[in-house]
């Protein structure tokens, strides 16, 4: 790489190195310094043709749509938490939808559902929910950060005078339907303050010969998103099925949607014993 394309490169937040494929290489800026990375192979359940490598991975070009529900439900259903989390003072359920056209594991899209909690008493977020439309996202979500995810077919539409749609269909069953327009062009601190905190998940692996897990954790993560521009309006959210459990009857929400990079970071473990830990 050139010294020109490095001063291009350390001038955004993320960039990508435009000779080679999205999945081979990729500049990630971070603490003022170019990382040229390749990624690498990391021990997995497909080991002989294995699906993903080794976080960070890279999101170029998302499209983020991000709704908070008007009148969340004021309780959790019993059990959604798991040991170590407490509710949230104030109620809070986020429903996002991405479409990532371009990542280090190629395109996919993805439907999540988050419920605000604490850890410690800090605030931060957990995923009971998340859908993707592949089986790599799908694998690379669950083995490494526990992301309870499951395969979906899910539709993004923006449109003209930003109008959104977004569908969530599983087993032939629509379990989340978002519409409403978002036309109003808006700043991204919403987004920074959601995407500052830390979103947790309960990684758990059962156990071979049944009885207890062979790994039960706490994780946490802490992705980082670039905003390139991002857009503010109201709508609707219709849920039903396994979404009915955490985001009760649906209603109005606020939306915004935006055009993002992001970076997926690998995680920690927060709670629990890694496996071969002394």
């Amino acid at each position: 790489m050139n010294n020109l394309a490095k001063r291009i490169a350390a001038k955004a937040e993320i960039c990508l190195d435009s000779t080679m494929p999205v999945d081979i290489r990729y500049l990630i800026h971070e603490d003022n310094a170019i990382i040229e990375r390749f990624p690498t192979m990391m021990p997995q359940f497909a080991l002989f043709a294995p699906l993903y490598p080794e976080p960070p991975y890279l999101y170029k070009a998302a499209r983020v749509v991000v709704a908070f529900l008007d009148n969340p439900p004021a309780t959790m259903p019993e059990g959604l938490l798991p040991t170590g989390l407490v509710a949230s003072p104030t109620p809070m359920q986020v429903t996002i939808f991405a479409d990532y056209p371009d990542s280090t594991i190629a395109s996919y899209k993805e439907a999540v559902i988050l419920v605000g909690a604490t850890y410690n008493d800090t605030p931060v977020l957990y995923c009971p929910l998340i859908y993707v439309t592949s089986d790599t996202a799908l694998c690379a979500g669950r083995e490494i950060w526990g992301f309870p995810k499951k395969l979906a077919s899910i539709d993004i539409e923006i449109g003209d005078h930003g109008f959104v749609h977004c569908r969530l269909a599983r087993k032939g069953e629509d379990l989340l339907l978002m519409e409403g327009t978002a036309p109003n062009e808006i700043d991204a601190s919403s987004l920074v303050s959601l995407n500052s905190l830390a979103i947790i998940n309960h990684k758990v692996i059962p156990g071979v010969a049944g009885g207890q897990p062979d790994v039960d954790l706490l994780t946490a993560i802490h992705s980082k998103q670039s905003v390139k521009s991002a857009f503010g309006g109201t709508g609707t959210l219709k849920v039903a099925g396994e979404s009915a459990q955490v985001l009760g009857t649906g209603g109005t929400v606020q939306l915004l949607w935006s055009l993002s990079d992001l970076i997926l970071p690998a995680g920690e473990v927060i709670e629990g014993t890694k496996p071969g830990a002394a």
